[in-house]
């Protein structure tokens, strides 16, 4: 059995931050009104030994992918619980590593 252990967060900020000021740590460490983490564990039996690199690549997409549904709806339920203004946790993307390689590589060239 192989156990992984995804954290996932949110914070409620006051809603007159600019989207710049929103990238600036600093500047929202005063300014959290509620954070809300959790770590979630997800447990896979195999059925063949896998070494280290093929777990990493398992776990780059296959971890996140399997546990967003429960993070969905903690995060909605904790926020509803809270008394937070609603809202809506997005579907999980999986990231397409070969797009974003042939992207990057397009990039240095030009």
């Amino acid at each position: 059995m192989v156990i992984f252990h995804y954290e996932c967060s949110f914070r409620g900020l006051p809603g007159d931050i600019s989207n710049e000021d929103l990238c600036n740590e600093e500047y929202l460490e005063g300014k959290v009104i509620v954070e809300v983490n959790a770590t979630f564990n997800a447990a896979y039996h195999l059925k063949n030994k896998a070494d280290e690199e093929e777990l990493k690549a398992f776990s780059e997409n296959n971890v996140a992918y399997n546990i967003w549904p429960y993070w969905r709806e903690y995060a909605t339920s904790v926020a509803q619980r809270l008394k937070l203004p609603r809202f809506i946790v997005p579907l999980y993307k999986i990231q397409d590593k070969t797009s974003q390689i042939l992207k990057n590589q397009t990039e240095k060239t030009n």
